[in-house]
């Protein structure tokens, strides 16, 4: 019998250093769990749902997050390397200061996300949405984007978005900029 995420996370609540390596999980429910210091390596979710869970300070290598859902959870400085979110929703959640390291986003939706002080570099935003975020000090490299759009996101004028692409920062302070930006990334 395969063990469920569920079990995993209520069996290892008080221990630090879970490695969880080569697993698929899928179909689950996970609601008011912790999972925090944990290596989550080659971690296949499909058709699963975390609501209020705090998922701090982990490492997701090689990860494949696939029509799941996300809702008030917290990722804070967390680190995502290699690992892609295909048909996803992220909804009223806190990542901020995540590394986000050649990370794919495909067909996703984020709303109410908060993105502050994190880093995304060499990563894909392909057909997704961002919807009432937060990106203040928050720092991209190489991004590669299409069909990607941004509504009433947050941004901050003493602390922008630095946006690099080609060697050359770009500081992006309103939306109005972002949503250019990404147009004009699209076009390319």
């Amino acid at each position: 019998m395969q063990k469920t995420l569920k079990n995993i996370l209520i069996a290892h609540q008080t221990d630090s250093g879970l490695e969880i390596r080569n697993q698929k999980f899928f179909n689950e429910i996970i609601f008011e769990e912790t999972l925090s210091g944990a290596i989550l390596d080659r971690v296949n979710l499909s058709n699963c749902q975390f609501e209020t869970v705090d998922l701090v300070t982990n490492s997701f290598l090689h990860c494949t997050f696939e029509n799941c859902r996300f809702e008030d959870i917290a990722f804070y400085k967390s680190e995502f390397w290699g690992c892609t979110f295909q048909n996803c929703e992220i909804i009223e959640c806190e990542a901020t200061k995540v590394e986000f390291d050649k990370t794919i986003f495909k067909n996703c939706q984020f709303k109410q996300v908060d993105f502050g002080w994190s880093w995304f570099a060499d990563c894909e935003f392909l057909e997704t949405k961002l919807d009432d975020s937060n990106f203040e000090a928050t720092i991209i490299s190489d991004l590669k984007t299409k069909n990607t759009t941004g509504l009433n996101l947050h941004f901050n004028e003493r602390f922008p978005m630095n946006f690099w692409r080609f060697k050359e920062c770009t500081k992006i302070r309103d939306s109005l900029s972002f949503a250019k930006f990404l147009r004009d990334m699209n076009s390319d």
